[in-house]
């Protein structure tokens, strides 16, 4: 018993010792790479805990070993640019100026659905408000709003106007059309029917549903609109 302690107290302090040694940011925002790092270093710390005849050592120099590795190529990516190419994953820009990236959004694996989601949590509600969406290698996503879409500071306002203006609530935006089909449910959240939709459509200059891959609209009816990919 008293053995399986110590190897549980060394195998802690170094697993930590290599993470900190990884750096800060790959507690919460690990790469593709550090969490395959991290999944065989819980692995080999794991392994002489669990079986009493492996000896410490052999879960110490492995570990040691992937962070050196680790190290090595971070160095490497940083100093010559074709390490930086062959491990380093490039931001996908899924709104670029204003209009979604159907090609990113592929190559991303990502629905429209989830990017809306994604959005939310990010405190837009309203695709049409964003003029950049990134998605970062570490897969969060960073969002800069239009500039009439940004909050105001402080400054902004003359001394004499420095109140709260009140305007209308948009609500959230709703996918009323998904990769060419009509949402039946979002449409009824917004007290519409499919001749609704074909109405606005039509009022708006839009085209048919087919040809569209996303359309949202929020209570204030403000549109949002990405075109599918043209048929060969």
């Amino acid at each position: 018993m008293t053995t399986i302690l110590i190897r549980l107290v060394l195998s802690y302090f170094i697993t930590l010792a290599a993470m900190r040694a990884m750096g800060k940011r790959q507690i919460g925002q690990m790469q593709t790479g550090e969490l395959v790092i991290a999944f065989f270093l819980s692995e080999l710390a794991a392994a002489p805990i669990i079986d009493s005849s492996i000896p410490i050592m052999f879960g110490i120099l492995p570990a040691l070993a992937l962070i050196s590795l680790e190290v090595i190529f971070s160095y490497l990516s940083v100093k010559i640019p074709l390490f930086k190419v062959l491990f380093d994953v490039k931001p996908s820009l899924l709104i670029s100026k204003g209009k979604m990236s159907i090609d990113e959004l592929q190559k991303a694996r990502m629905t429209s659905d989830e990017l809306l989601s994604r959005l939310r949590l990010c405190g837009v509600f309203n695709p049409a408000d964003v003029y950049y969406a990134i998605l970062e290698p570490n897969g969060e996503l960073s969002v800069l709003l239009r500039s009439s879409k940004l909050p105001p500071v402080f400054s902004d306002f003359p001394r004499e106007a420095r109140i709260s203006i009140p305007s209308e609530e948009p609500g959230i935006a709703h996918a009323i059309i998904e990769d060419g089909k009509p949402n039946k449910k979002a449409l009824s959240e917004l007290s519409m029917d499919l001749n609704d939709l074909n109405k606005l459509l039509e009022e708006r200059g839009l085209p048919p549903p087919d040809d569209i891959f996303l359309l949202t609209s929020d209570e204030n009816s403000t549109l949002y609109f990405t075109q599918r990919k043209q048929r060969k």
